[in-house]
Formats: C-alpha cells, structure tokens, sequence
C-alpha cells in the first residue's frame, strides 16, 4: 500500500544561521564545500573573510594582518577545493592559498611565471589529482610537490565528476 500522507511525519527541528552565530551575512553567503571532516566552508560577498562551519559553532579566517600564517592574506574568497590529502586550496585576489587544517596555517604561492597572474577566479583539480587555476590572463598548473607554478594552459581540463575548465593562452 502507497501512502500518500503520513500522520506521523518524523520531528524536524530547523534554525537559522545569522550574524548572532558569528557570520557575516550582509551582502550574501557563498558555501564552498563540506570538507572530508564534514566541516561546511563558506565566504561572504561583503568581504568577511572564510568560514568553517561545523554544525554549530562558526570559526572566522580573517586577514593576516602580522603574516602570521593563522590568517588569510585577504578577506576575499573566490574559491575553495580540497585535495586528496585533506589540504583547502583557496583562490582569492592576492594568489593561490593552502589551508593545512591540522596545523590550521595558510600559506600564498605567488605566481612567478606571470606575476599580473595571481588574481583567481577558480581553482579546479583535474582527473590526475593536478591543481589549476584560471586568471584573467589564463589558466596556471601548481606543482604542488614543488611548490611551484609551472606552465600556462591553452584548452580544456575535465575532472572526475565531469566539470570543465576552459582556458586561454597566456
């Protein structure tokens, strides 16, 4: 037998997420992922820095304002991917960003193939586990064993589940 209504639905309890919790909310909420540890990692589009979000208590990512490496180099979020290892890589204006969460420290790799290159627009890791990011001037591979950019790209990069990141000759 189908049932259409259950007059016992199971209790549901919703609440809503604002500034009182601790998060930035004027301008709008951009949610990245949910990491491997099940944290949920969000921006605000008023420039409020990055947000770890673990069901109940927010934690902020602000500006490194003494280049601690507890802090981001800017409060602007374009972008967050996790990698294999468990590392968040962040695009923002300044460059390409790794969030180590054991050790909670961030570290910017300036690009030196293309210095006016380091403002990012996505960062995406193809079917290889290969770490991109695509700028203005176009789309940069990160040697993450070396720790260092590598070459431009010109074409088109798949990854697993399928997405597509198109870039440019630089």
């Amino acid at each position: 037998d189908e049932k259409w209504f259950d007059p016992n639905p199971p209790f549901l309890d919703f609440f809503h997420i604002n500034s009182r919790a601790g998060l930035s909310t004027v301008g709008g909420i951009k949610i990245h992922l949910q990491d491997r540890n099940g944290f949920l990692w969000m921006s605000s589009r008023d420039s409020w820095g990055l947000f770890r979000y673990d069901g109940h208590i927010f934690k902020r990512f602000d500006e490194d304002q003494a280049n601690t490496g507890k802090y981001l180099a800017t409060k602007e979020i374009e972008c967050v991917v996790e990698d294999e290892a468990g590392f968040l890589w962040i695009g923002c204006p300044l460059g390409l960003t790794r969030y180590d969460p054991k050790t909670e420290v961030f570290r910017t790799f300036e690009n030196t193939i293309d210095p006016s290159g380091n403002s990012v627009g996505q960062v995406f890791i193809d079917r290889q586990s290969r770490l991109w990011y695509s700028t203005e001037n176009g789309t940069f591979l990160f040697n993450r064993k070396k720790e260092q950019f590598e070459k431009a790209f010109s074409g088109t990069i798949t990854d697993a589940s399928g997405r597509t990141l198109s870039g440019q000759t630089v």
